[in-house]
């Protein structure tokens, strides 16, 4: 039976939970600011996890009083209903420009794009929405970028970072940067329609601008060393699929129209891979023709 991890952060009170399994996706990590007030940063574990969490650190799901969501993701989204249910009184905010599609389906899906394809939608259900607990809700309160939310002596600025979705939305809080699905792993993903590889570029240049002291990504967790090295690393991943796109159009092995498949993702195993590959290596087709 998987079990829970609670880490602190450079930030007094605000800690990292997680599964022992780690943070990988469809697992990724919650932030919670125990101070004196209660906030959560995504949710990005199970409810299991989080009553865990909570048991082992004297609350309860009546304790918190926001959960903020960084973006639109079922992985980042799990279980909302089932926490307004035990806490009604809870403020779920998210980017304003996400917050518009959060409560049906068919706005859900919309903002996913592939809303009129029925095959996909089964598929997306049980292999991903099922699983992870997520279900359409409400947003209490839009989140406006650059806006500033005070909690104790805490300041949460919320930065635009776009490009994984189109308000992937940054927190700095003090010397920290939650940098959420700018992850830092070795896939950066942009596979909806509306997702934008310019966008997600500028994003990662923002972020080492900033030069934050330390970073926490959703699906890896703190980083403290070399920061701008990790997001030089990972804006890199994307110069080389360029790379690859232009080999694949100068050999014949793709055309302008037509994404192949496993460029991007290493094994094509369902619709929804097929769908994100053919965005993603599409986005890349068009970056390398206007390029030359």
């Amino acid at each position: 039976m998987e079990d829970v991890v609670i880490l602190k952060t450079p930030i007094r009170d605000l800690y990292i939970i997680r599964s022992d399994r780690g943070p990988k996706f469809p697992e990724a990590i919650t932030l919670l600011y125990n101070g004196g007030s209660r906030l959560l940063i995504d949710l990005g574990v199970s409810f299991t996890i989080l009553e865990k969490a909570f048991s082992r650190l004297g609350l309860t799901i009546k304790d918190i009083e926001y959960i903020i969501l960084t973006h639109l993701h079922p992985d980042h989204c799990k279980n909302i209903r089932i926490i307004k249910e035990k806490n009604e009184d809870v403020v779920i905010m998210l980017n304003e420009l996400e917050a518009r599609f959060s409560d049906t389906w068919e706005k859900f899906f919309e903002f996913y794009g592939f809303k009129d394809n029925k095959e996909i939608i089964d598929e997306w259900l049980e292999l991903v929405g099922k699983p992870l607990g997520f279900t359409p809700f409400k947003v209490d309160e839009n989140i406006k970028f650059y806006d500033v939310l005070e909690v104790d002596n805490l300041t949460f600025e919320f930065i635009p970072t776009p490009g994984h979705t189109i308000g992937h939305t940054s927190i700095k809080i003090g010397d920290v940067v939650v940098t959420s699905d700018i992850d830092l792993t070795n896939f950066p993903w942009y596979g909806h329609p509306s997702s934008s590889v310019e966008d997600f570029i500028e994003s990662i240049e923002l972020l080492m601008e900033m030069k934050p002291r330390y970073l926490i990504s959703m699906h890896r967790g703190l980083i403290a060393h070399d920061t701008e090295g990790e997001l030089r690393r990972y804006l890199n991943i994307i110069y080389e699929r360029d790379k690859i796109v232009r080999r694949a159009l100068e050999e014949g092995s793709i055309n302008r129209d037509v994404g192949d498949r496993g460029i991007i993702y290493p094994r094509i195993y369902s619709r929804i891979i097929k769908f994100f590959e053919d965005n993603m290596v599409k986005k890349h087709v068009e970056r390398v023709l206007r390029s030359n």
